[in-house]
């Protein structure tokens, strides 16, 4: 699957093509491809090669500073990130590299806590009752990998996030008492950066669009969103504009139905002390 680099540089190509005046046959016959290779390029399927690339852009008549970035953006969709040092599922790869380069996100959860607000404690129970069966080290390289992807939020520019979580998560024991206090305390302590907005469906809100499941829609600052669905199974991406629309006008409608920040913190408060009294 395509990363966010790659996506992006095929948004690019579309849009220079088609400011230009021409279709795709036009572009394939100057470049000497089959119009199917122009297709894959602009589709995200595959990327140009450099010298291909070179053609497309003088065909289109772009400048020399934006033909560099271009190629640029190229030459970087090429490159792994820091997650292809971890053996994470093939289909969650591509989310963390669309994680780390988005510049919002809007997260809700139904039954734990997001995997950018746990702590390792917690991550490790998830990673040793969930569903794929894990050897020790596994687990722990699971959870290495989780706390990296939280980086995102202490970066110069960091990650924007807008969490909602249904109030069911906290009633759900992970890891123990002593474990779900130290998460629900942390959940507190994460509240406090100014580009973290934490709230909570309380129990008593009754249904919501979202009962389904959670989700991750991210945004960013030269493509188009893209929203992570999570399964039983595995995961998947979304990229058709209409649906992540309407992921959006959803996360918009839970958020009302949640807490307010610090009515949320006065709740997590009360939960993360009832936890520490049933240690």
């Amino acid at each position: 699957m395509a990363g966010a680099r790659q996506l992006r540089l095929s948004q690019i190509l579309r849009e220079l093509r088609i400011k230009a005046g021409f279709d795709q046959q036009d572009a394939a016959r100057r470049v000497g491809r089959n119009r199917s290779s122009i297709g894959h390029w602009e589709s995200a399927r595959s990327r140009p090669g450099r010298n291909d690339l070179d053609v497309l852009l003088t065909f289109y008549g772009v400048d020399d500073e934006t033909r560099e970035r271009i190629q640029e953006l190229r030459a970087d969709s090429r490159k792994g990130g820091w997650w292809t040092l971890y053996q994470l599922p093939t289909w969650f790869t591509p989310y963390v590299g669309f994680e780390a380069d988005a510049i919002e996100g809007f997260n809700f959860e139904t039954n734990v806590i997001p995997g950018l607000l746990q702590t390792r404690d917690y991550a490790r129970a998830i990673h040793e009752s969930g569903r794929m069966s894990l050897d020790a080290d596994s687990v722990e390289e699971w959870v290495e990998a989780r706390a990296q992807r939280q980086h995102r939020l202490a970066e110069d520019q960091p990650l924007l996030l807008n969490v909602v979580i249904a109030e069911e998560a906290f009633h759900r024991v992970i890891g123990g008492p002593g474990v779900m206090a130290g998460q629900i305390t942390a959940l507190i302590g994460a509240s406090d950066r100014p580009n973290v907005k934490l709230q909570v469906i309380p129990l008593d809100a009754g249904g919501h669009p979202a009962l389904q499941g959670g989700f991750m829609l991210l945004r960013f600052e030269k493509h188009a969103d893209v929203v992570f669905v999570d399964t039983t199974l595995s995961g998947h991406i979304v990229d058709n504009p209409a649906e992540t629309a309407e992921f959006g006008r959803v996360f918009s409608v839970l958020q009302n139905l949640a807490l307010s920040v610090d009515d949320t913190r006065a709740r997590l408060a009360t939960l993360a002390s009832i936890y520490s009294n049933g240690q």
